[in-house]
């Protein structure tokens, strides 16, 4: 017997996305926790069961359009409870729900979510899922009527590294140059220090945030502020899921990374480097170490965030993607918004607003 259930249970939530293999930290409650207070005011946990078991679940985020009313937003989920058990790195994104016996679940936990949102009046259900713009999940998406927006907030392209390769195979598979500039590092006397979440050591986010807002002032882009570092590190305290890991040179810290551990993924959330040090070459080693670092650790696959398809070279971003690309990643396609509406004469005022949003920030840009 399958149920629908809305609740806050997280704990019950907890257990279960703990539990699943193809999964990333962007649905654990403790994270979700920390983004609802940095990003949204509130959200749901969606969930079917079946002889109580969950067996597909997702936490939403509930976002509010002034004047317009509110919709739901669904980041990297839903997950599944699998049958088989899966290699991570070439399924990732592309689940075969079919083969898990998961397909009839999915469809029945979509309907009865949009039945929800329906009758609750929201706008739009919005799914940024764990999917390949060409898998199994997706293609049921647009068979239920939601169609895809050009807009994603977690990486559209993102790129992995294969971590069931030997080390040596990694290393090998890197540029030349960046194979030259992690001996450099560590020829110069660069060191690696990753330090745990712990409810005594939240003055490492202090260290950390300083090179990170350094680096946000000379390249002037947006960072989430100090307290959502302090609240997740907080949440995964006496855990391993979550390090700042720090690039040392003479007692210094110059380089760092938030990198995030969960199941079988791995990624580092920001990086920043201080400029005094930058002919060093310690971001360099720094992501290096990050990389072997979770393989030790037995993870799967090592998120290395989004590709820029085509970058041109007087892009903003051409420099970052040349570093990563030297890592010798694979590039995915993933779906990035998939939007279910609901009400359409809001849905399309929402569009236009956005639309306006985004003008309006370009125009300033230029200014």
């Amino acid at each position: 017997m399958l149920s629908f259930n809305v609740d806050d249970n997280l704990k019950d939530y907890q257990e279960f996305i703990s539990n699943v293999n193809q999964v990333d930290i962007y649905q654990d409650s403790r994270w979700i926790s920390a983004a609802v207070k940095k990003d949204y005011g509130k959200y749901h946990i969606f969930t079917l069961r079946e002889n109580e078991q969950i067996i597909v679940g997702a936490v939403a985020y509930i976002k509010d359009i002034r004047h317009l009313g509110k919709y739901i937003y669904i980041q990297h989920g839903p997950q599944f409870k699998l049958e088989t058990n899966t290699d991570a790195f070439s399924t990732w994104g592309n689940i075969d729900l079919e083969a898990n016996h998961r397909y009839e679940d999915c469809i029945e936990f979509l309907n009865r979510l949009a039945q929800y949102a329906k009758s609750n009046d929201y706008i739009s259900v919005v799914f940024e899922p764990l999917a390949a713009s060409y898998s199994q999940f997706a293609k049921i998406l647009l068979h239920l009527g939601y169609q895809n927006y050009h807009h994603f907030n977690l990486p559209k392209y993102p790129m992995y590294l294969d971590l069931a390769k030997k080390e040596e195979t990694l290393l090998a598979e890197v540029t030349k140059n960046t194979r030259y500039n992690i001996k450099y590092a560590e020829k110069k006397g660069v060191t690696i220090e990753v330090i745990y979440p712990t409810h005594d050591n939240t003055h490492i986010i202090e260290e950390f945030y300083s090179i990170l807002n350094f680096k946000s002032e000379v390249k002037n882009f947006r960072i989430p502020a100090k307290s959502f570092f302090i609240d997740i590190w907080n949440n995964f305290a006496g855990t391993n899921n979550v390090a700042v890991i720090f690039a040392k040179y003479n007692n210094e810290y110059i380089s760092a990374n938030f990198t995030l551990f969960y199941s079988d993924w791995a990624g580092s959330h920001y990086t920043a480097n201080l400029l005094k040090h930058k002919n060093l070459k310690a971001s360099y080693l720094l992501k290096w170490a990050t990389i072997i670092h979770s393989q030790k650790r037995g993870i799967k696959l090592f998120d290395m965030w989004g590709d820029i398809p085509n970058v041109k070279h007087n892009h903003p971003e051409y420099g970052v993607i040349v570093f990563k690309k030297g890592f010798n990643p694979i590039t995915r396609n993933f779906c990035g918004w998939m939007i279910l509406p609901l009400n359409l004469p809001k849905y399309t005022l929402w569009l236009h607003y956005n639309y306006f949003k985004k003008t309006l920030r370009g125009l300033r840009q230029v200014r």
